[in-house]
């Protein structure tokens, strides 16, 4: 899985959870990685914009 696709997956987690701890869980990851992972979607879409 490419990291935009991990980042992808994890919002949708996220969005759809409500949560940053239950996404964590779901995904079998740290909640630091969901974090991070959000941090990095957020940086892809802001150079996307440019």
């Amino acid at each position: 899985m490419s990291n935009l696709d991990a980042q992808i997956k994890t919002f949708s987690g996220v969005a759809r959870l409500g949560s940053f701890r239950r996404a964590a869980d779901e995904l079998c990851v740290t909640q630091a990685a969901v974090t991070s992972r959000i941090k990095g979607l957020e940086e892809y879409a802001a150079r996307s914009r440019d």
